[in-house]
């Protein structure tokens, strides 16, 4: 985007909305105290996650700043099922 990078972080199917919310508040809860986290980026609408639909069913997204120093390694069709 013009404002940065960001990573797109797309949960398991298995991941309930109270799961993924109890997540978000325990990063944001870390954070407040002080201790180095990667915390989430709130999405254009200011809401804390979203959710997107897939053949599948629904499944919920965060967003994360990107981290350039991280290795990112190229997606496999193994990775990728792994993930979910």
């Amino acid at each position: 985007t013009s404002s940065g990078k960001y990573t797109l972080r797309i949960y398991r199917k298995v991941r309930s909305y109270e799961d993924v919310g109890f997540e978000i508040e325990y990063v944001n809860f870390l954070s407040k105290q002080k201790i180095p986290i990667i915390n989430f980026v709130p999405m254009k609408n200011n809401l804390s996650f979203s959710v997107l639909e897939f053949p599948e069913g629904a499944r919920y997204a965060t967003l994360l700043p990107w981290i350039s120093d991280a290795c990112h390694k190229p997606l496999t069709n193994t990775t990728a099922y792994a993930c979910g």
